[in-house]
């Protein structure tokens, strides 16, 4: 529905409506949390994250996304739209980097990706023909696909440079979740 929405908006632009999208990549950091990557940190505070899928994925952390946002309010092309990326690292890097900061120094190991494109086409079929199936598809074609992002038009266009890391981004988040965790243990509404 998104990409349906900003079609529409995008498509607005033309009649002289003043828009400007924003596409960021798979966010991290602190404060993320409507995503996977936030159950990930949580369930590695928890064990190590002992596999990897085989995907590749984009990452950018939440306060660089911000200031992407800022930037292309501030001096964005009408009707443009602008990716948000800081870097194209094979999910068992960020696998890896999610244990580190959790305190776990193992390095995931990486799933085949054969069988699990079987698996998902499996999957896919019994939802197309109507089977109750319980599996995420979906979250198998995530992880086993390779998504690699530009910002070359943010930079170039908006001056906008990423500055955290995935290290850092990673070890944001997972302190927070670790926050988080705290106050719901201790009986506060997190972030109250």
């Amino acid at each position: 529905y998104k990409r349906q929405a900003e079609r529409y908006v995008l498509a607005g632009s033309h009649r002289g409506m003043s828009v400007v999208a924003v596409n960021p990549s798979t966010i991290t950091g602190r404060g993320e949390k409507l995503g996977n990557f936030g159950r990930l940190c949580r369930a590695a505070r928890r064990l190590p994250l002992l596999v990897a899928p085989p995907g590749i994925s984009g990452f950018v952390d939440i306060a660089d996304v911000v200031e992407g946002h800022i930037l292309a309010a501030e001096r964005g092309d009408h009707g443009r739209r602008y990716i948000l990326n800081t870097d194209n690292p094979p999910l068992a890097d960020l696998f890896h980097a999610i244990n580190r900061a959790a305190g776990h120094h193992v390095r995931p190991v990486v799933l085949p990706r054969g069988p699990l494109c079987h698996l998902q086409r499996a999957l896919a079929f019994l939802d197309a023909v109507g089977a109750p199936v319980q599996a995420p598809s979906r979250g198998l074609y995530v992880a086993t696909a390779s998504r690699s992002y530009s910002s070359a038009r943010a930079r170039d266009e908006l001056g906008w440079e990423p500055v955290v890391s995935l290290e850092e981004s990673v070890a944001r988040a997972v302190a927070y979740f670790e926050e988080q965790d705290r106050e719901v243990d201790n009986g506060s509404r997190p972030g109250a």
